[in-house]
């Protein structure tokens, strides 16, 4: 498919074998202008060998990495985040997907765009609430459309999870487990640290009303700073 739009196109067949592809063809001067990384692949997979390439000398280290993973959900974008991926495309995928992300990517200067398209003034937020040097983090590795994607989702997520009975406590800890990594990661600790609390209070039997309470304050606060977020 991509030979067939014009690209020319190195294979490697494992993690170990792309960090020694990518690091040989920048030695020689020849370099990649992308890498398609594969997350699930045995012994050494996608996150390890991005994380290998990161610390590589020279400009390999900058070469744009995107994840082709079935893996969308937010706390599993962290994991491509904090390894170092610049982007992904779902599978399955759609071509033109694919063709407009590497499009993207593999202009000019995209890392270092991406980089300086983060907002030099974002919205007042009470800091209690978000840690915005955390979202400011996210949106500096990953881009402001991806990060605002994320937040509208998690604002659907606080919306429509919770709405079970007090006394359902199975659902509760699934729905406060699923919150924990998706606050965390775009800057809501408070929620996220509440959200575990709640989890493992579930699992223990013990009384939940004044955590959920809590949660519905904590809840409200977030909804209103996504809200403040993204109108500016």
């Amino acid at each position: 498919m991509l030979e067939a739009q014009g690209y020319e196109v190195a294979v490697a067949v494992d993690g170990e074998e792309a960090v020694t592809a990518v690091e040989s063809a920048f030695a020689a001067g020849r370099g990649f202008d992308l890498v398609l990384m594969d997350v699930q692949m045995p012994g050494v997979d996608g996150l390890a060998a991005t994380r290998r390439i990161r610390n590589l000398a020279g400009p390999a280290r900058d070469v744009p990495i995107v994840a082709m993973t079935a893996n969308v959900l937010p706390e599993q974008i962290e994991d491509l985040i904090r390894a170092g991926m610049d982007d992904h495309v779902g599978k399955p995928f759609k071509r033109q997907d694919l063709f407009d992300t590497i499009g993207r990517w593999t202009e000019p200067g995209a890392r270092q765009r991406h980089a300086r398209s983060v907002p030099s003034a974002p919205p007042k937020v009470d800091p209690q609430i978000l840690d915005s040097e955390v979202l400011d983090g996210m949106r500096l590795r990953f881009g402001p459309e991806r990060v605002d994607g994320l937040l509208d989702m998690l604002a659907g997520e606080l919306s429509q999870r919770f709405r079970t009975a007090a006394n359902d406590r199975s659902e509760i800890a699934h729905d406060a487990h699923a919150m924990v990594s998706a606050a965390g990661m775009l800057g809501f600790a408070g929620l996220s640290e509440l959200c575990r609390e709640l989890e493992a209070a579930a699992h223990a039997g013990r009384d939940l009303s004044p955590l959920i309470r809590r949660l519905e304050v904590q809840r409200s606060k977030a909804l209103r700073a996504i809200r403040t977020i993204r109108a500016a």
